[in-house]
């Protein structure tokens, strides 16, 4: 990218050159750790911050724009990495001066010489092979082929070959692109009726939920059992998921209500502000109350990659909550998508240092250990009685 900059004279002057660094770490801790779901979050926040830097490199900024600003540029990257190539190889390349600078002819002759050759050696190679079986088994150990190994390694090159020549036609081919202005339609704006009724409305579900879980979860097994006929991990295993969920959609609800907002009057301001902060505390306890459900379960059955993975997710969703209150509550809406984006960054880097699968595995055999000195303890205990 850099030589290519330098050759064509389009120098990368956008705030998108720094978001290469995090690729490039990215891309180095796919070598780094070698779980293959590891691995997957890893490419794909390699994609994703390609995507963000494409059309942000030459010229424009990444510190400030709407959340629907970094889809619409992710979008742009998907679209100019699958036509790109396409654009490259039958619009923008001269192919008759390649041929003829690289020797065309001498290429055709040197492709009918192997082709005459090739038979020939297989034959005499067979009937050599034939002849004598050591030299058999050293041409068979040499010339050995994995077809589906070769076939997948083909396949590997050839996207990523293709998803880098889409990335520097976006970054180096076409110009920068300026990201359409969206605003809501006069008629369906909110004013401080709805969203007190609306933002008070949620915030008074919440408020209930909060109460029960106060008395359920946080009050012990017993109650659970009781009161839901599930055993303590049954019920805290069910709920885990759908508070997720709970807390994923409260993002898109406050930033939607916001770019919604009818005015900047200081009463729908300051509604839109004490609705907005109570709904963040109220999610805060119940993101912690999803967390103490996956503890209970992770103490009763143990940890599973699916389980960990939830519960990073669950402390990313906790952050970007928070970056959510620190940017909408003091106006500052179009440096959340940013925020976002540097605690994602973070949250995978974070993963590849932890190694998940060495933690899982260091959790499960410290959680087995554990239950077997409770167990001796417990048989001490007996005996002792018995005894006595």
């Amino acid at each position: 990218l850099l030589a290519l900059s330098r050759f064509s004279g389009k120098p990368l002057r956008g705030e998108g050159r720094w978001v290469i660094a995090p690729a490039l770490l990215f891309a180095a801790c796919v070598a780094w750790r070698s779980s293959p779901f590891l691995q997957a979050i890893d490419t794909a926040a390699v994609l994703g911050r390609l995507a963000v830097a494409a059309f942000r490199m030459r010229s424009g900024v990444v510190r400030v724009g709407a959340v629907s600003e970094y889809l619409w540029l992710a979008a742009l990257a998907l679209i100019s990495g699958v036509i790109g190539v396409a654009d490259l190889a039958f619009r923008r390349m001269n192919w008759g001066i390649l041929g003829s600078k690289f020797g065309g002819r001498r290429l055709l002759l040197a492709a009918r010489a192997v082709a005459l050759a090739l038979p020939l050696v297989v034959v005499f190679g067979l009937l050599l092979a034939s002849a004598d079986a050591i030299f058999a088994d050293s041409l068979g150990s040499a010339v050995y082929f994995d077809l589906s190994g070769g076939v997948l390694h083909v396949v590997r090159v050839a996207w990523w070959t293709w998803v880098a020549a889409g990335f520097l036609y976006s970054v180096l081919v076409q110009a920068p692109k300026p990201l359409p202005e969206v605003a809501p339609p006069q008629g369906v704006r909110l004013g401080p009726i709805e969203v007190a009724t609306v933002l008070g409305a949620v915030d008074l579900l919440f408020l209930a939920f909060v109460v029960f879980q106060i008395r359920y979860l946080f009050g012990g097994a017993g109650h659970v059992e009781v009161t839901a006929g599930l055993t303590y991990a049954e019920y805290a295993r069910e709920g885990f998921f759908e508070l997720v969920a709970v807390a994923a959609l409260v993002i898109p609800l406050l930033l939607g209500v916001h770019w919604l907002l009818r005015d900047s009057s200081p009463v729908l301001r300051t509604a839109f502000r004490l609705a907005s902060a109570a709904l963040l505390a109220l999610l805060f306890v119940i993101i912690a109350s999803a967390l103490q459900r996956m503890r209970v379960y992770v103490d009763e059955f143990g940890l599973t990659q699916l389980r960990f993975y939830s519960t990073a997710f669950m402390f990313w969703l906790a952050a970007v909550c928070l970056l959510l209150g620190i940017t909408l509550l003091r106006e500052r809406r179009r440096q959340f998508g940013f925020a976002a984006l540097a605690a994602g960054t973070v949250g995978v880097f974070a993963l590849n240092a932890i190694n998940p699968d060495a933690f899982i595995v260091r959790t499960n055999v410290d959680r087995a250990a554990s239950r077997n000195r409770s167990e001796e303890h417990t048989s001490e205990l007996q005996s002792l009685a018995v005894i006595s």
